[in-house]
């Protein structure tokens, strides 16, 4: 395969993708056009690549949040109280959360952590705040794939280990008279964005949030490894 040529500037995602769609072309082209070169490498297969994954382990703890929430009423947030959950599973070792049953408002985003599963069990909803304000201060996050600062995801996870969310509940982003809303604002944000990827402006200088109209990711895992997101459905997303 052609060498990727080294840059002594960072690149955005997009022009990643395009220099390597670039080489792949290239190197894939004797293939399909000459045959087989030889000595060349073929890529995975779908097999190979699942023989690779490794799932994640988490710990063996279990805290059911039926009854911190038994007689909550439905516009409370219970945010703080699933949060903590998390937190303090994750310090003793990890394991699962479960969330029962019901419509339950949280009030801004959810911050999952390293060896803790979250769980929602069928007929479980957990309904975001449609508040813009509420998802700031801006986090590490990225926008078509260009790292910066911006309003937080609405559930997050950062540079954690063997984290997943599962069951047949829902995320709700209720998202549809906010957030999802903005695209028609977004441009000038949006190119001054990837202006900043393209020249390689630091990571910490590239700072958005209110008034840039750059909608937050729904689900967004940043860094971790061992994910394991099944079952759950998501609707009204942010983006």
């Amino acid at each position: 395969m052609r060498a990727l040529p080294l840059s002594p500037q960072p690149t955005d995602r997009r022009d990643f993708l395009k220099t390597v769609a670039g080489a792949t072309a290239v190197a894939l082209w004797p293939r399909i056009g000459e045959g087989a070169v030889a000595g060349a490498e073929a890529p995975p297969s779908s097999a190979e690549i699942v023989r690779r994954i490794v799932p994640p382990r988490f710990g063996p703890g279990q805290v059911h949040l039926g009854a911190a929430v038994r007689g909550v009423r439905p516009d409370e947030d219970i945010r703080e109280r699933l949060q903590r959950a998390m937190a303090e599973l994750s310090a003793v070792g990890g394991g699962r959360v479960t969330v029962p049953a019901g419509v339950w408002r949280i009030g801004g985003p959810l911050r999952l952590f390293s060896g803790v599963e979250l769980h929602l069990e069928r007929d479980a909803t957990l309904r975001f705040d449609a508040d813009p304000a509420r998802y700031l201060p801006a986090v590490l996050t990225r926008w078509e794939g260009t790292e910066c600062y911006n309003y937080s995801p609405f559930v997050y996870a950062y540079q954690a280990s063997d984290v997943g969310i599962t069951g047949a509940g829902t995320l709700d982003g209720n998202a549809r008279e906010s957030f999802a809303t903005w695209k028609p604002q977004q441009e000038a944000a949006q190119v001054r964005l990837r202006e900043m990827g393209a020249r390689g402006t630091p990571v910490q200088d590239r700072r958005f949030g209110a008034g840039d109209w750059l909608r937050p990711s729904f689900v967004q895992f940043f860094g971790c490894r061992h994910v394991l997101v099944e079952g759950v459905t998501l609707i009204d997303s942010p983006f």
